[in-house]
């Protein structure tokens, strides 16, 4: 059976961990490297620890039910290997958190790392506002809220793409580099459907001025 999992990663720490943990109580915790400090601050034993571990605690302070998962190949980055990791443990979806600021390097690693497993791994990437995940070509349906923020973009050639439900609609457009930012829901269903090409889609969930609370 397929398990949800969510991955604390070595970022900038997130202000939603407890919040994700409540609301995805079944999901396999997998702390990457230093990500398991974040587990610590909030009182949380994961249920795995990956990476080299340049930047993690004393092997005393891990707990007993935490199973530790060596990976010292220093040719991916802690985070691409634990995506190698949970692929073989029959994953459902993928939620990261604590993979974007610091380092924009980092933060470009961890959007490039949704792109390159897009067919292999259901990711969805969280900060602070919202969560962003890749789409591959398909007709795919939503039930957001009306007046959601929904930013797309396309690093790539994008073909035939038609977004319905959505304050700034498209029919069957083809271009190389989409980008429409901060597009909104005005119904409570929504389309979006292409045929060739991948799209990031990010959703903001969180009002902006709610999204720095501890």
């Amino acid at each position: 059976m397929k398990r949800d999992i969510l991955i604390i990663a070595n970022g900038e720490h997130s202000a939603r961990l407890k919040e994700m943990i409540e609301k995805y109580p079944d999901s396999i915790l997998v702390a990457v490297d230093g990500g398991f400090d974040q587990c610590l601050e909030n009182g949380i034993n994961p249920d795995y620890l990956t990476g080299d571990f340049d930047s993690v605690p004393k092997q005393s302070e891990f707990s007993d039910n935490t199973v530790i998962i060596p990976t010292p190949d220093q040719n991916y980055t802690d985070l691409e290997k634990s995506l190698q990791f949970i692929r073989t443990i029959n994953p459902g979806t993928v939620r990261i958190l604590s993979a974007v600021g610091k380092r924009t390097d980092h933060t470009f690693n961890s959007i490039s790392l949704l792109l390159k497993y897009a067919e292999v791994l259901q990711i969805e990437l969280f900060d602070n506002f919202g969560y962003l995940k890749v789409l591959s070509p398909n007709d795919y349906f939503f039930n957001l809220p009306k007046n959601t923020t929904v930013s797309l973009f396309s690093w790539k050639e994008i073909s035939s793409l038609s977004l319905q439900g959505f304050k700034y609609s498209i029919e069957n457009i083809s271009e190389d580099n989409f980008l429409g930012i901060s597009n909104e829901t005005d119904q409570t269903e929504q389309m979006i459907s292409f045929k060739k090409g991948h799209l990031f889609v990010y959703i903001l969930d969180i009002p902006e001025n709610k999204s720095q609370r501890k």
